[in-house]
């Protein structure tokens, strides 16, 4: 989904779910921040701006993020959003070109985040709280 980001907030994207190493039965899929979709597979630079790589509790950089992603058993990246970041990033997999999207920057941009999260995708909805964290998640009749 396109995700939206208030300025001067931290966020996480925990990625330790089993499934961002073993989708697809190919390539892990570590995300990343770039200025431009698709970052560095469509020639652009990755967003490094207040982000933390994590696995397994221990802080990595880019490199180790990727090369340790898949034998790691939590996998998180902390962006701490700055006061000057773009109005627009994109999250990507650093192997998959297409798997990500946008993000939405601004400084009052939780009202965004409330509409954006009320939807429903394969059967379930989703909200996000004022913290940007996933609240609940159930199945919808239909």
């Amino acid at each position: 989904p396109i995700l939206y980001f208030e300025r001067k907030e931290t966020y996480i994207i925990d990625q330790s779910d089993t499934t961002n190493v073993t989708f697809g039965g190919g390539s892990p899929h570590p995300l990343l921040f770039s200025d431009i979709a698709n970052g560095k597979l469509a020639s652009g630079t990755t967003y490094e701006t207040g982000v933390t790589y994590l696995l397994d509790g221990s802080t990595v950089n880019e490199a180790g993020y990727i090369s340790g992603f898949s034998g790691a058993t939590t996998r998180r990246i902390y962006i701490n959003v700055d006061a000057n970041a773009p109005g627009t990033l994109y999250y990507w997999c650093n192997y998959h070109q297409g798997m990500g999207n946008s993000i939405t920057v601004a400084d009052n941009n939780l009202d965004a985040a409330y509409k954006a999260y009320e939807i429903g995708t394969s059967g379930y909805e989703y909200k996000i709280n004022a913290d940007g964290e996933l609240v609940f998640e159930y199945e919808i009749d239909e």
